[in-house]
């Protein structure tokens, strides 16, 4: 700890002001007792032990204890905190030991307290300036504090989860089993170096990385605030990125292009193992994913047959998006191409209105299966890689951009949109149909 911090070791105190500080300390010092016999000064009263009668603020020490908070009237030095401390634990108040211990090995490294305590009396008795030298990282590594249970990271994991979405609670599960399982409930630096190795090994994406580690940090900032010892917020730093040289792209390396779109529905149309249910909804899933760029794991997959039939029956056929329909939760309406149109009533045919549309699952593991590669880049088409598809060729034929930010609920934020835009179905279908009747997939 740096020489400033050992003057003053606590900021957050009621009386700054030097000369009622000075008469703080001198009212601790009339009761400081002989510490090599134990005994107290001529005069000095019976107390209890719960309250520091020598302090005429009459401090709570029992609180100051467990906040690890020394009184105004032992923050001159490192010395008067220690006078105190070895006070407070002949008055027999609980948890002093601990503190005293902690106390100790941070400032004197030495055994306890009494030896400390006699490194500071000259041969008459009374109190030496001692310099306090800084501890050694072998000496900070030994100074060890208390781990945390599964029951206390499960409750944490539960405050985080609350008021999110499903598929935003999965990472901080995840992060939440590696922490355990690398840690076991430690808080020391072994345990923090193994959890971040693992970390960087496992995961070759960046921000899944930062996702494990982020939420680790913020788990220790929580258990130093609801146990009142900062110490365990210092261990974020064993938990930082390493510092990379940074790469920046122009464009993302995935491309998707209309002959992409076109092959894959060549590929269901193809493929005599389909069954004729599954063809037609895997054609209709790609054309309304191409066509409107939504979402699939929160969009797609969740809309339902009754959406799509009050859709179908309007004059210009616009679905409604609602709020929990949508990752950003923004209720939208999304306009349907007249080729969309067409698969989705053979599809809404014979259905349920609460059943689902898509059969979203089916798809991604049959594209997993049969890896159609795409012609601009090195890599296998994907769900996700319709979205892709709309955003760039929205490009290729001048989409109006406001009119495309909102039907893909992408690049929203700003006062514009949260206090003055509110597009009109109808006028939604007519922007989007300048740019898109022409397209056939």
């Amino acid at each position: 700890m740096r020489t400033g911090h050992r003057k003053n070791l606590d900021q957050r105190v009621l009386h700054e002001d030097e000369a009622n500080r000075s008469l703080l300390r001198d009212a601790h010092r009339v009761r400081t007792r002989d510490t090599g016999g134990g005994r107290r000064t001529a005069g000095m009263k019976e107390r209890d032990s719960s309250v520091c009668e020598g302090c005429p603020l009459r401090c709570d020490v029992s609180e100051r204890v467990a906040k690890r908070a020394l009184p105004p009237c032992a923050q001159g030095s490192t010395d008067e905190g220690l006078m105190w401390l070895l006070e407070e634990r002949q008055q027999g108040v609980p948890g002093v030991e601990a503190w005293l211990r902690e106390f100790v090995a941070t400032y004197y490294h030495d055994v306890d307290g009494d030896a400390a305590m006699a490194r500071l009396q000259n041969q008459n008795g009374g109190p030496a300036s001692v310099s306090v030298s800084e501890p050694t990282p072998e000496q900070e590594v030994q100074i060890q504090i208390k781990g945390f249970t599964r029951d206390e990271l499960d409750d944490y994991l539960r405050f985080r989860c609350e008021g999110i979405s499903r598929k935003s609670a999965v990472w901080l599960d995840k992060a939440a089993e590696i922490a355990w399982a690398q840690t076991g409930g430690e808080v020391s630096r072994e345990a923090c170096g193994k959890l971040r190795s693992y970390t960087l090994q496992k995961y070759s994406d960046i921000d899944a990385k930062r996702k494990v580690l982020n939420f680790a940090k913020a788990f220790l900032k929580h258990l130093g605030k609801t146990r009142f010892d900062p110490r365990y917020e210092m261990f974020s730093v064993y938990l930082e990125m390493p510092k990379s040289v940074k790469v920046r792209k122009a464009v993302t390396g995935r491309i998707v292009t209309v002959d992409d779109v076109k092959a894959v529905i060549s590929y269901i149309n193809t493929d005599d193992a389909l069954p004729d249910r599954h063809r037609v909804g895997f054609e209709a899933l790609v054309l309304f994913g191409a066509y409107t760029g939504q979402r699939p794991y929160s969009t797609l997959k969740t809309v339902t047959v009754g959406q799509l039939r009050e859709a179908l029956a309007q004059e210009k056929p616009v679905l409604r998006v609602m709020a929990e329909q949508d990752k950003i939760r923004m209720e939208h309406y999304v306009p349907l191409h007249p080729r969309v149109v067409e698969v989705m009533k053979k599809l809404c045919d014979g259905r349920e209105d609460n059943e689902r549309v898509f059969m979203l699952e089916s798809f991604r593991k049959w594209t997993q299966k049969q890896k159609i590669p795409l012609s601009r880049c090195n890599g296998h088409f994907i769900a996700s890689d319709l979205r892709k598809f709309a955003e760039q060729h929205g490009d290729v034929i001048g989409w109006e951009q406001s009119n495309r930010a909102y039907i893909l609920t992408h690049g929203v934020a700003g006062v514009d949109w949260g206090h003055y835009k509110h597009p009109l179905p109808e006028n939604v279908y007519d922007v989007y149909m300048k740019a898109w009747e022409d397209i056939m997939l």
